[in-house]
C-alpha cells in the first residue's frame, strides 16, 4: 500500500485499536487495522478516487480526509456515533469527502475489505455506490489520483474576503443569498466587521457563528455576536467554548465562561468540554481551565490524562 499524506495525525498502537473495537462491538477487516497503525488518519497527497453509479457510469470524488482513530475533534468515535444507523450494517467509514460523503470498507464476509461510497444524498434510498478499484482497501489506495489544481468556490470566497472591498463582499452575498453560510468563516477569520454587521442586520445571527469566532479567538467579533443575540451555547457538533478548548483559543474561552458558557454540555459523541480538553488540548490551555473554572468534577474529568 503506497500512501502519500499532506499531514498526518500522531499515531496510535493496537490497544487503541483494540480497545476502540472493544467498545463499539465491532470486528474490522486486518487490512484497514494495519492502515489504521500505520497513519491513523490524514489528508491524502492524491485525493481523486474513481466510483460507479447504478447505471455504470464512472464519476469522480474527492477525499478530504482519511478518519483518525484519535486526536482529532472528527474522529473514528465521531463518525461511528453519528452514522452507524445511517449506514448499512455492514459498511465503516474510514474517509470523508468536502460533501458530508463517506468512504467506507465491507465488514462482514460478503463485502469483507471491499470499498463502497456513500452518498448521504441518496441515504433514504438506501443506495450504496462501488468504486472503481474496490477489491481491497490497498487496491483503492494505490489507484487515488492527484486533483487538478482548478480554483474552488471556497478559494474565490477566500480572496474575496481577504483582498476584496466591503462592497465586493456585498455584491457577492446579495447575488445569492445563500452564501452566508460559506462566508461568515472568512468574514470571521480575517475580522471584516463591517461585512460581520451586514449580515447580522440583513439575516440575523447564524448558526455556526460563535462556534467560527471561538476557533480564531476573534473576541471582537464574539462580543458583537453576543450582543446581537447569538447563543454562547449553540451546539452544532460542539459548542463555542468546545471549539476554543479545541483551537487552545485562550481569549474567547476566558470571554465564553466569563458570559456563563455551559461547561456541562456534550456534543454529538457524548464529550464534554473537559473531555475536549483532555483529549486534544495543550497545557496551557488546560492551565487556563484550570484557573477560570472551579467545578471539582470537571477538572477531575480534565486532568485524568495529564
Amino acid at each position: 500500500m503506497n500512501i502519500k499524506l499532506k499531514s498526518k495525525f500522531p499515531l496510535i498502537n493496537n490497544d487503541d485499536v483494540c480497545s476502540f473495537c472493544n467498545k463499539k462491538k465491532i470486528e474490522l477487516p486486518r487490512e484497514y487495522i494495519e492502515f489504521l497503525l500505520q497513519i491513523n488518519g490524514g489528508i491524502p497527497a492524491n485525493p481523486v478516487f474513481t466510483w460507479i453509479d447504478e447505471k455504470g457510469q464512472e464519476s469522480s470524488g474527492v477525499i478530504q480526509y482519511f478518519i483518525p482513530l484519535r486526536h482529532y475533534k472528527y474522529d473514528l468515535c465521531y463518525y461511528y456515533t453519528v452514522y452507524h444507523n445511517r449506514l448499512p450494517d455492514d459498511l465503516f467509514p474510514f474517509a470523508a469527502d468536502p460533501f458530508g460523503n463517506l468512504i467506507c470498507v465491507g465488514c462482514n464476509s460478503r463485502k469483507l475489505g471491499e470499498i463502497f461510497y456513500w452518498d448521504h444524498e441518496y441515504e433514504l434510498d438506501k443506495i450504496v455506490y462501488k468504486v472503481k478499484y474496490n477489491k481491497s482497501l490497498s487496491d483503492f489506495i494505490d489507484h487515488l489520483q492527484p486533483q487538478e489544481q482548478e480554483e474552488t468556490e471556497l478559494d474565490r470566497i477566500n480572496k474575496i474576503v481577504q483582498n476584496g472591498s466591503f462592497e465586493a463582499i456585498k455584491n457577492y452575498i446579495n447575488d445569492n443569498p445563500q452564501r452566508i453560510n460559506m462566508i461568515y468563516n472568512d468574514i470571521i477569520r480575517y475580522n471584516k466587521k463591517r461585512a460581520l454587521f451586514f449580515i447580522l442586520n440583513e439575516k440575523g445571527c447564524q448558526r455556526g457563528m460563535m462556534c467560527a469566532a471561538a476557533r480564531y479567538n476573534n473576541v471582537e467579533m464574539l462580543d458583537i455576536l453576543y450582543q446581537k443575540g447569538s447563543d454562547i451555547n449553540e451546539n452544532i457538533n460542539g459548542t463555542p467554548l468546545m471549539d476554543a478548548i479545541l483551537a487552545n483559543s485562550h481569549d474567547a474561552i476566558r470571554f465564553l465562561l466569563d458570559k456563563g458558557a455551559d461547561i456541562c454540555q456534550k456534543d454529538k459523541t457524548g464529550r464534554t468540554a473537559a473531555d475536549i480538553a483532555r483529549m486534544f488540548s495543550n497545557n496551557q490551555t488546560r492551565k487556563v481551565l484550570q484557573e477560570l473554572i472551579k467545578d471539582k468534577t470537571f477538572l477531575k474529568k480534565m486532568e485524568s490524562a495529564i
